[in-house]
């Protein structure tokens, strides 16, 4: 703020008249005006209170209009200002003309309304805050607006007076306030201690706590309150969920910005629950706090599900009534005038399980899920409460809780894109790139393409992982006494590339699930095995582009030691899919038959949370336990369940590809089983004398060559041998001398 004129001193009086106190100006001799401000506008001014004040209180600014009536050397003051700036008649009191800068543009101030003097009566309905809003923008829209600064309003219908003390003032540059009038979200306004109010100011009024009079709709401007929110997610620290969190506002949140009064009329009720769902490190407890403080209520309640449940009789419920007790006890005091209260709730699933699911015998979990219905939305449900659930498991929730009217908006918090993998590697490197730690060959593109199906939180253990490689090279373990060298500190590429080798995702490519299943690699040993891998790629290739196609089962079928295990693996492993899971029976031994279902199952749910999966189910026949002996036996829990997951489309934006295997395709058949797949291969064996000459010679089997191979593959012409056998023949001859291998294999 710039001071040009030299202050002046005048003599306080009374305002003029009654209608000059309802202006809320200053008024001095029109000699002294053109004196103080020599024709410049706007005619703002700083009073400043009498030097031997006490306590004096802060500089306000006022605007300074002329008046024939007010004498020379006069100023007067309405008994509201004089009150405020604390200064008795005939005080002196010095006028300090300024100009306000540029960057003093109020774009929403918030008031607090009150009654100026005790009245017999307050108007039984209230009055709104809407119409107090237009009304003081009709009074006082030019003037400056000063954080704790008072105004006289009179309300026309009843004839109240009314106090209305300005509480805060966000401010902007003119050029600022032109793109946010043009719905630019990324501008944010700065508060600050005075404003110029202008016609595009928002206002927001509400009443106090504790006064009889009741303010309708308060806090509740219009629309451009809620642009105060700064959306630049990677300041908040949240990358990849700029779409989640556009979801959130527009379904919770818009609707807190409209008057109570207004939503009333559309007889439309706020929404009170928000549900975040999805895989754990995600980002759901982070967007959960960020909400808290996007919607300018009250610090949020953060409370985790086991903490509710106590061991005490009736104690668990009673820990759900206080947390909204103080909602309760302000909506009763206030009204629609109450502070929004968070409550966030994080593993949900702990407290709130279906009921009738528990294998207890206390019933507890039902009656806490009960008591948090009837406080959602019983009988005086509750609008100034908005809960924020999060669970990993949402299929394990009560359905009732889920419904319109409780935690009605869900939203899927899922892995991030490359997009939102870029966001959260700038986020957690911001530091370093700041202070000149990260080296400048650190690409975070390609490290995000390289992170596919990594969640927020392993994608910053790999910022963590990589900078400890840094920090390692800085510290001699022989001289640990020595300090390091913080200077030399640089994390490099390197560093994450040694971090991704250690850092892996949950889900991702379970490789170790695969290791010895293709110990021996792919021998292509003819026309028939190249077709069939072919054909396999073209499977997977369609799940991955096809507009149409979401999900494909295959089977692959053969006798024992064909190579139908070794080659699922290889096409899993190969196509490039972010998610690759095995299923096999070895890895359900012991299990008793509902928990291999739900070891089966949360395979399936796994593979449904990565945007492109493969899921590889090794001797499917084994895995229901089918017996071929008389009479035939096999679990039909794990039959009917398996062909509804294999029939089960997955949810959108998801894509998934199955690939089993089976050694016993009339099994398959005889169980119905085979309807469930798309498509069928047969594994052919090794027959043809080009296809044994080219499986002896290849590289990963090196059985034999030249004459040698010659002679095996023409007298092993037209006999029927998998491949696996082949291999161990091979490797049992050469136990021998060399000069009998041939002989040996025959044998």
């Amino acid at each position: 703020i710039s001071f040009s004129v030299t202050p002046m001193k005048f003599s306080v009086k009374k305002s003029p008249s009654n209608e000059h106190s309802l202006t809320n100006k200053l008024f001095i001799n029109p000699a002294d005006h053109a004196t103080v401000f020599n024709g410049r506008q706007p005619t703002f001014a700083r009073l400043l209170p009498p030097l031997n004040a006490a306590q004096p209180p802060a500089p306000l600014f006022f605007q300074i209009a002329a008046d024939a009536s007010v004498s020379p050397g006069e100023i007067g003051l309405s008994s509201l200002q004089r009150r405020q700036v604390q200064v008795a008649l005939d005080d002196t009191v010095t006028l300090e003309p300024s100009g306000l800068s540029a960057e003093s543009v109020a774009v929403v101030v918030r008031a607090d309304v009150d009654l100026l003097a005790k009245v017999k009566s307050v108007p039984g309905d209230g009055l709104q805050a809407d119409h107090l809003q237009s009304l003081f923008a009709e009074s006082f829209v030019g003037q400056p607006a000063n954080v704790g600064q008072q105004f006289l309003l009179i309300d026309p219908a009843s004839g109240i007076k009314l106090k209305v003390t300005v509480s805060s003032v966000s401010c902007v540059d003119a050029e600022s306030l032109a793109a946010l009038l043009q719905g630019d979200k990324k501008v944010t306004p700065v508060e600050m201690p005075v404003g110029i109010m202008s016609s595009s100011t928002s206002f927001s009024f509400k009443g106090v706590q504790g006064s009889p009079l009741r303010i309708l709709g308060g806090e509740s401007g219009n629309t451009h309150a809620g642009l105060m929110l700064d959306w630049d997610f990677e300041k908040m620290g949240i990358g990849g969920l700029d779409a989640e969190f556009n979801a959130i506002f527009r379904r919770a949140f818009a609707s807190r910005l409209y008057p109570p009064a207004m939503l009333a009329k559309l007889g439309w009720n706020p929404v009170r629950g928000v549900l975040l769902y999805g895989p754990p490190g995600t980002g759901k407890t982070l967007m959960a706090r960020q909400i808290g403080k996007m919607l300018n209520g009250r610090e949020p309640k953060i409370v985790a599900g086991p903490e509710v449940l106590n061991k005490f009789v009736g104690q668990s419920e009673e820990n759900i009534r206080n947390l909204f007790k103080e909602a309760e006890e302000e909506q009763e005091k206030r009204g629609e005038d109450s502070d929004l209260h968070i409550i966030i709730m994080d593993e949900l699933d702990a407290i709130c399980r279906s009921r009738g699911t528990r294998g207890d015998s206390t019933g507890v979990g039902d009656t806490v899920v009960n008591q948090l219905l009837a406080k959602i939305d019983g009988v005086n449900s509750l609008n100034n409460v908005l809960i924020i659930g999060m669970t990993n498991r949402l299929d394990m929730i009560d359905p009732a809780l889920l419904r319109p009217g409780r935690l009605e908006v869900h939203i899927e918090i899922g892995l991030p894109d490359e997009h939102g993998r870029v966001q959260i590697f700038n986020i957690h490197t911001s530091k370093m790139r700041e202070n000149g730690f990260l080296a400048d060959d650190v690409n975070v593109e390609s490290l995000a393409e390289r992170t596919k199906n990594y969640s927020g939180a392993e994608i910053g253990g790999v910022v963590k992982n990589a900078t400890s490689w840094a920090m390692r090279r800085q510290v001699n373990p022989k001289e640990l006494e020595k300090p390091p060298n913080i200077d030399e500190l640089i994390i490099t590429m390197e560093d994450f590339e040694n971090a991704l080798t250690e850092v892996k995702p949950a889900f991702g490519v379970s490789k170790k699930d695969f290791d010895g299943l293709v110990p021996n690699g792919i021998v292509l040993h003819g026309v028939r095995m190249k077709r069939l891998v072919d054909s396999c790629h073209a499977l997977l290739n369609q799940v991955q582009s096809s507009s149409k196609t979401r999900r494909v089962t295959a089977l692959l079928a053969g006798p024992r030691g064909c190579g139908k295990t070794a080659l699922a693996s290889h096409l899993a492993l190969s196509a490039g899919y972010p998610f690759v899971k095995l299923i096999s029976p070895e890895q359900l031994v012991g299990l008793s038959e509902p928990a291999r279902l739900t070891q089966i199952y949360e395979a399936f749910e796994a593979a449904y949370k990565s945007p492109l999966s493969v899921l590889v189910i090794d001797d499917v026949e084994r895995l229901f336990d089918y017996v071929p002996a008389m009479p035939v036996r096999f679990s039909n829990m794990l039959l009917q369940g398996l062909s509804v997951l294999l029939g089960k489309p997955p949810p959108k934006d998801r894509r998934l590809c199955v690939i089993a295997t089976t050694s016993n395709i009339d099994a398959l058949k005889s169980l119905g089983v085979m309807e469930s797949f798309d498509a069928t291969f047969r594994v052919p064996l090794l027959e043809s004398e080009q296809e044994y000459l080219t499986a002896v010679q290849d590289e990963h089997i090196e059985a034999f060559e030249g004459a040698d191979a010659a002679r095996v593959a023409a007298e092993m012409a037209g006999k029927a041998m998998p491949i696996k056998k082949l291999i161990m023949l091979a490797e049992m001859a050469k136990q021998g001398p060399k000069d009998t291998y041939v002989d040996r294999f025959m044998e």
